[in-house]
């Protein structure tokens, strides 16, 4: 559910209805996918979701799941459709914080995120600021919608950095920050339970990769939590939170805790734009490392 799927065809298709009808015409075709889908997985992934829909009091119900799974679809689809000329341009964006993100673009940094929100769509539109962004990526993305990216990446600002590559990536994540580039990284997913962190997460324990925090430390860099939230068709929010200066004398659970309070706040306002369809609070996982 997390990886991004799709056909060439359907991927070309998409692009199509939207110049010759319209974005409307696009939540139509959105929506009915999202129905279809909900219907066939929602034996499979409700019971996942129960922990997260309690903690954020909403009803573990195929209505709150249909209205989860097409809250994903359209960023997925905003995504594709943000390489289509003029997507971007009529797309209205409020950012809070920006000089913070500015600062990180200046003296070098990380940048954390989560599975929540439209960020793939807000990388793209970073784009345009005057600071190169590397984007450090574990994902295996359908082959359509990497073509459809690919020129836009060809003359961009935004570097992907694959952690497949192994200590050649680490090195790149190092080189980035002594140039004083902004280095954004994912949190949320744990690769490595012996490289994990438990901490309260909406009312509950949870686990978020500490790596992440060990090298912005190791590093001295600063760094901020991002989210891009999609409060309307074509609207997005930019959320950048306080920075924290990093030092040799820095808590990794002070810096842990200070991301995570910040992602909190907006998985509470907008609790479905969470995109960990899994048990996110795995008993099993949390045994495992205590």
């Amino acid at each position: 559910m997390s990886s991004y799927k799709g056909s060439r065809i359907g991927v070309k298709s998409l692009v199509m209805l939207y110049k010759l009808a319209g974005y409307r015409s696009v939540k139509v075709f959105v929506f009915t996918v999202s129905v279809f889908y909900a219907l066939s997985s929602r034996s499979k992934i409700v019971p996942k979701l129960q922990t997260y829909y309690e903690l954020i009091s909403l009803k573990p119900s195929f209505w709150t799941y249909l209205r989860h799974v097409y809250a994903f679809s359209l960023t997925i689809f905003d995504r594709i459709l943000s390489d289509v000329d003029g997507f971007l341009e009529q797309t209205k964006r409020t950012q809070i914080n920006k000089e913070h993100m500015q600062h990180i673009g200046k003296v070098g940094g990380f940048v954390f995120i989560s599975h929540f929100g439209n960020n793939m769509q807000g990388f793209k539109i970073f784009d345009t600021f005057d600071m190169k962004i590397n984007l450090v990526v574990d994902e295996r993305a359908s082959e359509a919608i990497t073509d459809i990216e690919a020129k836009k990446y060809q003359n961009s600002r935004l570097n992907k950095i694959n952690l497949a590559d192994g200590i050649a990536a680490m090195l790149e994540i190092n080189e980035a920050i002594k140039r004083k580039e902004a280095v954004i990284m994912a949190v949320d997913r744990v690769v490595d339970i012996k490289h994990s962190y438990q901490i309260d997460f909406l009312g509950k324990n949870a686990l978020f990769n500490s790596t992440p925090f060990k090298i912005a430390k190791k590093l001295r860099a600063p760094f901020v939590g991002l989210n891009v939230i999609r409060s309307a068709d074509q609207e997005l929010i930019i959320d950048i939170s306080d920075i924290f200066q990093t030092d040799k004398d820095s808590s990794v659970d002070d810096m842990i805790s200070s991301y995570v309070s910040s992602l909190e706040r907006c998985v509470r306002r907008y609790p479905l734009q969470w995109f960990n369809f899994y048990d996110f609070w795995s008993t099993d996982e949390i045994n495992r490392v205590q």
